[in-house]
């Protein structure tokens, strides 16, 4: 039997005070994605412009996507130093 999209799991509908979305009303950062092949060294705009906007706050690098993760953290670590 097809589920209603508008079903929760256990099959009940939403209540009409149930928030679908996720995005927070006041959010508490900013994600900003990058592909991992910018410059690391030198002239480096993209991570001029991720230093900029994170200024004196937290930045967390993830790099998931990467067949070697320990080497490319290792570079964003010298870069960001």
């Amino acid at each position: 039997m097809a589920k209603n999209r508008n079903q929760s799991r256990n099959g009940n509908s939403p209540s009409s005070d149930t928030q679908l979305d996720a995005t927070p009303c006041s959010p508490k950062g900013m994600l900003m994605v990058i592909g991992g092949h910018e410059q690391k060294e030198g002239h480096r705009p993209i991570l001029e412009v991720l230093a900029k906007r994170v200024g004196s706050g937290k930045l967390v690098v993830a790099t998931l996507a990467s067949e070697e993760p320990e080497s490319q953290w290792k570079e964003y670590e010298r870069s960001f130093r």
